[in-house]
């Protein structure tokens, strides 16, 4: 069969969505929580190499949830559903093709050959191009990951031993978008309960964040890496039906399209598409009071000293 196996597709969505959840609390929690908590302490005292830190892992933070959240991930499905509908056409034009191999009443002609071999080719590249896009976004998950991790060295470097208080995602306001459920602001109750007054107790949140993220981080590109390769499989499938149209008897053109089993194709390819549909919402929404509450930190605006 000539489609991803949507089997495979969900179970490396969901791997994926479930270690980035680590990250992307991670990243809300450095990007966004942490600046709106500076902004409100009245004591800065914490060092230079230290608001340096502090400043990169934020920026870093922000970064992920505009990179891999909002672009990747939303980018993701209007790119599958272009897709779709090209996959599709030439499916229906391959169907079109057998069937019109069946009505000759005669053996499939060089014309049909290559006809299908056309047809198949464009299949290819469509795949090929779905997989080039996937591993682009991948590395830059990658390459963003890999900063993630030099910002969390540096943060508890300079920690001299602080650590603020264990929070798990309940504690926090969060926005879900694309595949991330990202923390945007402690809830009120929490950030009462913790009385975070100075610079230092911020940035000893920020550390016990950073420490929880590091598992995470590790798995999330070993999970990310399984998506473009579900389509270099596909991929495989398609070059042999080039390669068995391209060397086979013209009398077994018919045959040769028919292993590329067209309708469980359609099939797969629908499934599929619906199956990223629901894990990236389109459009972002809130958990926690509505959006007069939520105090949302502006994207690469420190409030650092």
């Amino acid at each position: 069969m000539i489609a991803p196996d949507i089997e495979q597709i969900e179970v490396a969505l969901s791997r994926a969505a479930a270690v980035g959840e680590t990250v992307s609390v991670y990243a809300g929690v450095i990007g966004h929580v942490v600046p709106v908590l500076l902004a409100g302490v009245q004591h800065h005292d914490l060092t230079g190499p230290q608001v340096q830190a502090l400043r990169q892992a934020i920026a870093t933070g922000q970064d992920w949830t505009a990179t891999v959240c909002e672009t990747l991930a939303q980018d993701l499905v209007p790119l599958v559903t272009a897709h779709h509908r090209q996959f599709l056409y030439r499916v229906d034009a391959l169907r079109a093709l057998r069937s019109d191999v069946a009505r000759s009443g005669t053996a499939a002609t060089p014309q049909h050959r290559q006809r299908a071999i056309n047809l198949f080719e464009e299949l290819k590249a469509l795949v090929e191009d779905m997989e080039d896009r996937l591993r682009r976004g991948n590395r830059k998950v990658i390459k963003l990951i890999a900063t993630a991790a030099l910002d969390r060295a540096a943060l508890e470097a300079l920690s001299n031993g602080a650590s603020g208080s264990a929070l798990g995602p309940d504690d926090f306001l969060t926005r879900q978008i694309g595949f991330c459920k990202v923390p945007v602001a402690l809830r009120p109750e929490v950030e009462a309960r913790l009385a975070v007054t100075t610079a230092s107790d911020v940035y000893a949140l920020a550390v016990s964040a950073s420490t929880s993220a590091r598992v995470g981080a590790d798995k999330t590109v070993a999970e990310m890496g399984q998506l473009p390769g579900i389509w270099g499989y596909a991929l495989g499938l398609l070059r042999a039906q080039i390669e068995d149209l391209t060397a086979g008897p013209t009398r077994d053109i018919a045959r040769i399209i028919d292993l590329a089993e067209l309708d469980n194709a359609s099939a797969a390819w629908s499934a599929m598409v619906t199956t990223i549909q629901e894990r990236c919402p389109p459009r972002e929404t809130l958990d926690g009071p509505g959006a007069n509450v939520l105090r949302l930190a502006v994207p690469n605006r420190q409030a650092l000293p």
